[in-house]
């Protein structure tokens, strides 16, 4: 008796089980395969379609209170690692990242009997790191919670300068605040959800996310507390190659076509 002679004397029940069998497992271990393994990629801050107004409010000794803001584009990268990109649920940890803010120049007092003071910023790095997080389908992108995802900025200045007796709130004129020695730390809060979308691309899957920012933190550095917030939204592109199918999938496949023939052959 042939191979061939076998299969098709096999009962329409027992194709049906293997072919059944085959299918499950098949689509069992695809997402298995694909969440196996973090794969990492780095994503790009898209400025044209990123910023973030700072905004820095205080109650200074004799003057009240005082408040300013300004716009920043935003550049950068975030080395992050992502598991399962060809799944329902995909799951991304940020690794490491560094979102650079232009220079701003922001006037938080202009009177005419107190006179004025100004903030001016250069160089500010925010450093990026999070835990992973497994997002969730949702009219067709995933969101993804990114509560606890820290934004430290840790490098640049800040040079807070005053006019008239406006001088007399500040500990020193100009005051320069160096932020690798005394970094803002910001911690997303919950929620926070950001939005992806996992597109085909050959054989990688393209990656946009869209992250709101909404944080503040309170600093002592100028003498009084002030707060110091940052409001926008930061997008990131980016491509991750989709792992092929291991050699068990390739297996369960032909176990499939294998079925499939001899039910063919039945008809």
């Amino acid at each position: 008796m042939t191979f061939d002679q076998a299969a098709t004397r096999r009962s329409p029940s027992t194709r049906s089980t293997a072919l059944g069998l085959a299918l499950a497992a098949l689509s069992f271990l695809g997402p298995l395969t694909a969440a196996a393994t973090a794969i990492p990629v780095t994503l790009t801050v898209d400025p044209t379609q990123s910023s973030l107004t700072v905004s820095v409010s205080a109650d200074a000794p004799i003057i009240g209170a005082i408040s300013g803001s300004g716009t920043s584009t935003v550049s950068g990268t975030l080395d992050a690692d992502v598991q399962g990109a060809d799944t329902l649920s995909p799951a991304i940890s940020a690794t490491s990242g560094v979102i650079g803010l232009s220079d701003l120049n922001i006037n938080l007092l202009d009177d005419g009997l107190f006179g004025t003071i100004d903030i001016a910023t250069s160089g500010l790095i925010a450093d990026v790191m999070g835990t992973s997080v497994t997002g969730t389908l949702a009219g067709g992108l995933f969101d993804f919670d990114l509560a606890g995802w820290t934004l430290t900025l840790g490098t640049g200045d800040i040079v807070v300068s005053a006019t008239g007796l406006a001088q007399l709130a500040l500990p020193s004129n100009p005051l320069t605040i160096d932020a690798s020695s005394s970094p803002f730390a910001f911690d997303l809060p919950s929620p926070t959800i950001a939005n992806a979308l996992f597109a085909p691309s050959g054989p990688n899957a393209a990656i946009v996310v869209v992250l709101p920012v909404d944080i503040s933190s309170t600093i002592d550095e100028f003498g009084v507390p002030a707060s110091i917030s940052l409001a926008g939204q930061i997008m990131l592109f980016g491509e991750v190659a989709v792992p092929e199918p291991g050699t068990l999938a390739l297996l369960l496949a032909g176990l499939a076509g294998w079925a499939r023939a001899g039910r063919a052959r039945r008809s």
